[in-house]
């Protein structure tokens, strides 16, 4: 079998060894991730300050995810650096301690605490859910602690795509109710922006 480039920088690579060693077994069932780490080279600026009806878009869905009632926590650093979202759902899976963790990110501000609601309830142990629109995987997605090193192996390997990551893991297709599906638009360009900005009116 040929071996596999290791794209990870040894250095990186035998910190985040060193981290998965010493992680302590969950203390929470689910937790909250919210990626706000993206270089935001479509849109031209951080996604994460960008103002929206008088908010950020990170202190939106930031708001939204505490009204779930469960631990809320920000990446805005991943463990490595330029991989994408991947890198974003790794270093959320590394760093938290919880067994299965909810991932959101900041240029989604109309995400509710409704929606988020449908990925913390009960499913099987192993299982993953993503979003998937227009037949594509996507956020928000819900991956348990097992999958990090499915995951620490596709950084390796350079594959960086959420659709790549999707069809490793054993995932199936939260179910978003039609009148709710309006909430996964994202904010990734000036257009975006502009939509989001005539949804919620003259106050943006």
């Amino acid at each position: 079998m040929q071996a596999v480039p290791n794209l990870m920088p040894p250095r990186i690579y035998r910190r985040i060894r060193s981290r998965e060693a010493k992680a302590r077994p969950g203390a929470r069932e689910l937790e909250i991730c919210i990626l706000a780490g993206g270089l935001s080279t479509r849109l031209g600026r951080d996604k994460a300050k960008v103002r929206l009806a008088g908010k950020t878009l990170l202190s939106r869905i930031k708001e939204a995810a505490k009204k779930t009632g469960k631990s809320v926590r920000v990446i805005r650093k991943d463990l490595v650096p330029r991989c994408g979202p991947i890198g974003g759902i790794f270093t959320g899976l590394v760093k938290s301690r919880a067994e299965s963790v909810v991932f959101l990110t900041c240029d989604m501000p109309f995400i509710s605490a409704e929606l988020m609601g449908l990925y913390l309830k009960p499913i099987a142990r192993g299982k993953m859910l993503f979003a998937k629109t227009q037949g594509k995987w996507g956020f928000p997605l819900r991956v348990g602690k097992e999958a990090v090193p499915i995951i620490r192996e596709q950084i390796v390997r350079g594959q960086f795509s959420v659709q790549r990551l999707a069809a490793v893991l054993n995932v199936q297709a939260a179910i978003i109710p039609k009148r709710m599906r309006s909430q996964l638009l994202n904010v990734n360009t000036q257009q975006d922006l502009e939509r989001a900005r005539a949804h919620v009116g003259p106050r943006s």
